[in-house]
């Protein structure tokens, strides 16, 4: 048998396909799946974006309420305390809501369409209306006298980390000349004290159980004092057995003969 010469063997083999790199464009492996998801994830990205935009936009917008809805009950503060003994009974119920819920951080004026930030409590009581209350923390407690818990969550506010501003024009703009410039009177010192080192009592206190004065007496904070008439004798006899019981009027009996003699 003859050999094959590589002369044969290529005049007998069949025609070769066309290399790869000769193949149809179409049928070529490409990128193009990468080019086609680009577009994909750039519009998953932008529609993030606009999620996240949206998101601000109510949050703006819920924030912007609650400042709006914010001066407005302030506002009625204002006008209540304005308007003095008709509305009086208001504002212990709006001073409570505007503390508890710290509304007086941050509302919004309607009147000058501005947004108002106060750093303390007792600069938004001092400022000028309609930024603030143009009062006194002494005042807001009179006027909520009648409820102990109000006058503690006023307290309490001015007790705040910051103490405002007592110095500027507007701290010195009151609204009201019922306002003595005693911030501190003895009952608030009291109440105070109750708060810090006799929990409970204070606990009474708030509660309307008992008067500041009685648990300040008892507590040790204060003594126990009375009037007594001068003018009659009879009168103050009457008293001291009535306040300090039989044992102590012999006390006071023993004391006066004793003063006497001197």
């Amino acid at each position: 048998m003859r050999s094959m010469s590589a002369a044969d063997t290529l005049s007998t083999s069949p025609p070769l396909q066309a290399c790869a790199c000769t193949a149809n464009p179409v049928d070529r492996p490409s990128h193009r799946p990468l080019l086609t998801n680009a577009p994909q994830g750039k519009q998953t990205q932008a529609s993030a974006v606009l999620q996240v935009r949206s998101k601000v936009s109510q949050y703006r917008e819920i924030i912007m309420n609650q400042q709006k809805h914010n001066g407005q009950l302030i506002t009625g503060l204002m006008e209540a305390m304005l308007d003095g003994e008709r509305n009086l009974t208001s504002i212990p119920m709006l001073v409570k809501k505007i503390i508890e819920e710290r509304m007086w951080e941050d509302f919004y004026v309607g009147r000058t369409k501005q947004f108002v930030h106060h750093d303390s409590f007792a600069h938004f009581v001092a400022a000028q209306p309609l930024e603030g209350l143009g009062a006194t923390t002494a005042l807001l407690k009179r006027m909520c006298a009648d409820d102990k818990g109000i006058v503690d969550l006023i307290d309490q506010a001015e007790q705040g980390k910051h103490g405002g501003d007592h110095t500027s024009a507007a701290s010195k703009r009151k609204i009201s000349p019922l306002a003595t410039g005693k911030e501190t009177d003895r009952s608030t010192r009291d109440l105070r004290r109750l708060r810090k080192d006799f929990p409970e009592l204070h606990k009474e206190v708030v509660n309307g159980k008992t008067t500041v004065q009685a648990a300040a007496i008892q507590a040790g904070i204060r003594t126990k004092q009375i009037s007594i008439n001068l003018q009659s004798s009879v009168s103050a006899a009457r008293t001291i057995i009535k306040a300090g019981g039989s044992e102590y009027a012999m006390q006071i009996i023993e004391a006066l003969k004793t003063e006497l003699q001197k």
